[in-house]
């Protein structure tokens, strides 16, 4: 009820429908999420919502078994454990072993902590990087996100990231510098169209490092999917 932006005795406009439904989206509690109105006449209608909700690892076993093999071929296992205590909470890990970019993750999704009116979402990662760079150069790093997440229009989502990474090289060149990458990154997501055969999203980032990092640079990158 919390993420509905409509309430009893107020207009139900679209607009309201729409953001309600990407609210419920955003939680991550719910594989699948349906808003129709039911109309009661005298001007009156129901908000009839259906949740197809997601808890444990899995739908069953069949699913566990299905999504774990395909993992393994392609040289990843991951589990998540989904809406801890009905709380829309989860928690997962990823361990990765290809042979030139192996990585352990570990990951933490909470709609509205504390209270708070945005989502967020935690990861911590170790790994290694091979690149072919005139021989062979091998990064080492570890880092974490903490990332939060908020509805702010039926087709629009904000979000802010705080982005530390600590890095080595098995050796220095110019192109490869170890030290920390830390800083802020803001970006905006928007639906262009939303149809049921068409559908067109943007999304605008803007990246500035702080915080004491090594390299200071600021990137910003614009997608259209």
């Amino acid at each position: 009820r919390r993420e509905l932006a409509f309430g009893e005795g107020q207009i139900l406009r679209l607009e309201r429908v729409r953001e309600s439904r990407l609210r419920l989206q955003e939680t991550g509690a719910f594989e699948r999420a349906t808003i129709r109105p039911v109309p009661r006449g005298s001007g009156h209608a129901d908000a009839e919502v259906a949740l197809l909700e997601t808890h444990g690892l899995a739908r069953g076993f069949l699913d566990f078994a299905t999504g774990t093999g395909v993992g393994v071929l392609q040289h990843r296992v991951r589990l998540r454990y989904a809406n801890i205590a009905g709380e829309g909470i989860a928690f997962g890990g990823q361990y990765r072993w290809e042979e030139n970019r192996p990585e352990v993750s570990l990951s933490l999704d909470w709609p509205r902590p504390f209270g708070l009116g945005a989502y967020l979402h935690v990861q911590a990662f170790r790994g290694r990087q091979a690149y072919d760079a005139g021989g062979l150069l091998r990064r080492h790093a570890h880092g974490a996100d903490v990332r939060l997440r908020r509805v702010i229009g039926p087709r629009t989502i904000a979000e802010l990231t705080l982005r530390t990474r600590q890095r080595t090289f098995s050796s220095q060149t110019p192109l490869a510098v170890p030290g920390r990458v830390s800083g802020i990154e803001a970006a905006i997501e928007h639906n262009l169209v939303d149809r049921h055969r068409q559908r067109l999203d943007l999304s605008a980032r803007l990246f500035g490092s702080t915080f004491g990092a090594d390299e200071r640079f600021a990137r910003g990158t614009v997608r259209v999917g």
